[in-house]
């Protein structure tokens, strides 16, 4: 039957990688010229393959690093060198190997420190076996991605317990 897709965010193609028996890396070159991001969103999914050596599934949610590299030759490759930036996104455990669960990401890479404006973005998966990508949105921008609102939660979240922390403190 294939894969599904009850979200239809997939459309006919994703990109998928490994992160056990065979270190995946994408990775993508670009001038960003003055800028002082690389913002990158794109959606990730757990799913699985039952041929080419698969299963890979390791039981885990998909976690993306991405790193960001200076590319002062301007040489396209898996970039190297100084990184600039990173960050890491998590995604969610899909109901089964064959089923995708989309999770939306965004993540704002400092350009800082580059030495010509040109950058290499590289996409590691690391945990999750075998994992998609999708629907990439690139900008370079002086100000970062937004972050997702569950970040945004748990940054409101975290402030109030500090506050009330504090509060209970200065009773005591």
């Amino acid at each position: 039957g294939g894969f599904k897709d009850p979200q239809a965010i997939a459309g006919d193609h994703v990109i998928s990688m490994l992160s056990n028996r065979q270190d995946d890396w994408l990775a993508l070159s670009f001038d960003v010229g003055a800028y002082k991001f690389l913002n990158f969103s794109l959606d990730i999914s757990s799913i699985d393959l039952n041929g080419f050596g698969g299963p890979f599934f390791d039981g885990k949610a998909p976690k993306f690093h991405f790193s960001l590299y200076d590319n002062s030759t301007g040489v396209i490759g898996l970039g190297g060198g100084t990184v600039l930036s990173s960050a890491q996104v998590v995604g969610t455990l899909a109901p089964n190997q064959w089923t995708f669960d989309w999770s939306h990401k965004a993540v704002g890479l400092s350009t800082d420190g580059n030495t010509n404006g040109n950058v290499t973005l590289r996409i590691d998966l690391l945990e999750g076996g075998y994992a998609a990508m999708d629907n990439f949105k690139i900008t370079a921008a002086d100000i970062p991605a937004v972050p997702e609102p569950s970040s945004w939660l748990m940054l409101l979240g975290g402030l109030a317990l500090l506050a009330r922390l504090k509060a209970r403190k200065n009773l005591v």
